[in-house]
C-alpha cells in the first residue's frame, strides 16, 4: 500500500483506503478498496467500495492508474466523501469526488458530477466551520458548493510566508485548537535513490493563510492523512517511500505530538 488515508467515521470505526497494487491498480483492474478497525491495531477487509464503471469519462486506449484515494467522514452532511486520481500515461492526472449515497463507509458511491471534478492529482476533502472544502495538487483548494458538484468562489493556492508550496505533492488539512495545520510530502536528496521522502508541515490561523515556514514534522511519512482518534491522539499515515525507511510501501501509523499550538513533533515511531 501506499498513500494510506484514515478517517475517524461517525459510527464509531475507522476506515482505511489506499494506492494499491504497487503503483496503482489499471484500468479496468481492481479500484478502491476499503478495511475498518475499531482500535488502529486490528483491520478488517470491507473489500472494494469503487470500481471503473460508470466513471463518465473516456479514457481512449491510454494506460490509467488509480492512485491516492482519500476517504472522509462529514459531520455536516452526515456521510462519507472518497476522491481519487486517476493518471493517464502521455495525458496527466485528473482527480474524481465521488460521495456515499448511504451514508455509510462501503457505499454506494456516486460521482458529484458527470466526469472528472478538477484536473491535477492527491486530492482532499476537508471539513472546516463553514463548510466543505476541496485541496488537490500543490496547495490548490476551493470551497465546495451546496450541492458538492462544484465550488462556491474561487479556486486559491496555499503557500508559505516565502510563497512556497508546503510539500510538493500529497497536501492535507487538520485543524487543532483554530490552528491550521497544512501538511505535504518533499524528497530531500536524491529523488527515489538515496533521498527521503517526508512529511512537511505549515501553520496559520486562517484557513487561506499565508502558512509558516514549511518544517518537517514526520521524517520518512511523506504523503499521509493527519487525524486525531477517539481518545484525542494524534496520528500521521505513513507507508515508506524511501530505502531508509523504517519499512517500505506498507501502511503505518506515525504518533504526532501537537501539544505546541504551532508545531507537529513525532515523539516515537510505531512499529
Amino acid at each position: 500500500m501506499r498513500d494510506p488515508s484514515v478517517t475517524l467515521g461517525g459510527d464509531g470505526y475507522y476506515y482505511l483506503v489506499g494506492t494499491l497494487d504497487g503503483y496503482g491498480y489499471h484500468r479496468p483492474e481492481g479500484g478502491v478498496k476499503l478495511w475498518r478497525s475499531k482500535d488502529l491495531e486490528k483491520w478488517d477487509e470491507v473489500g472494494f467500495v469503487w470500481k471503473w464503471e460508470g466513471m463518465g469519462y473516456d479514457f481512449g486506449g491510454n494506460i490509467a492508474e488509480l492512485w491516492a484515494p482519500e476517504i472522509m467522514w462529514s459531520a455536516r452532511d452526515k456521510t462519507y466523501y472518497l476522491a481519487f486520481s486517476v493518471m493517464e500515461r502521455g495525458v496527466g492526472g485528473k482527480t474524481w469526488l465521488y460521495r456515499s449515497t448511504s451514508g455509510k463507509a462501503d457505499g454506494p458511491y456516486e460521482n458529484v458530477t458527470k466526469s472528472y471534478f478538477v484536473n491535477g492529482i492527491d486530492g482532499f476533502p476537508f471539513e472546516d466551520d463553514d463548510g466543505l472544502y476541496f485541496l488537490w495538487g500543490g496547495g490548490s483548494i476551493g470551497k465546495l458548493n451546496a450541492k458538492r458538484d462544484g465550488f462556491d468562489g474561487p479556486v486559491r493556492t496555499l503557500v508559505d510566508a516565502d510563497g512556497d508550496h508546503v510539500g510538493y505533492e500529497g497536501n492535507g488539512l487538520i485543524k487543532v485548537n483554530g490552528v491550521y495545520f497544512l501538511t505535504g510530502a518533499e524528497w530531500h536528496g536524491p529523488l527515489r535513490t538515496h533521498g527521503t521522502y517526508d512529511m512537511m508541515y505549515g501553520t496559520a490561523k486562517t484557513l487561506f493563510g499565508p502558512y509558516s515556514q514549511r518544517r518537517m514534522g514526520a521524517p520518512h511519512g511523506g504523503h499521509g492523512t493527519a487525524f486525531r482518534d477517539k481518545e484525542g491522539r494524534y496520528w500521521y499515515t505513513m507507508f515508506g517511500n524511501d530505502p531508509t525507511a523504517p519499512w517500505r510501501m506498507q501502511f503505518g501509523l506515525v504518533p504526532i505530538d501537537i501539544g505546541d499550538p504551532a508545531s507537529i513533533g513525532v515523539p516515537r515511531i510505531a512499529k
